[in-house]
């Protein structure tokens, strides 16, 4: 594994950002679904719906190019990532021990 990607959900492209030089053989990419953005503002149910539809629709087509993609749903997006960080650091310590 070489980069774990933290990827925002105004970030879904494949040719910019923090996306851009990603290798679907080695990188982890990070979408953080979080309670408090779906409903820390007054969003229309329409928007909501496609914001959310387009980033699981991204996450899709990622694993489809061969990435691993770890869509977390969390109460915030601190939480997601640190809960996705303590799985990593066990998977890591685990296959460190085999």
């Amino acid at each position: 594994m070489s980069q774990l990607i933290y990827l925002p959900f105004d970030q879904l492209h494949r040719k910019f950002g923090a996306l851009k030089s990603a290798d679907p053989k080695q990188d982890v990419i990070v979408m953080v679904e979080s309670a408090r953005m779906t409903t820390g503002r007054n969003w229309h149910p329409q928007r909501l719906h496609f914001l959310i539809s387009s980033a699981r629709h991204f996450a899709q087509s990622l694993r489809d190019e061969g990435f691993t993609v770890e869509y977390v749903k969390a109460p915030t997006t601190i939480d997601g990532l640190t809960n996705f960080q303590k799985k990593y650091t066990l998977k890591l310590q685990q296959l460190l021990m085999d």
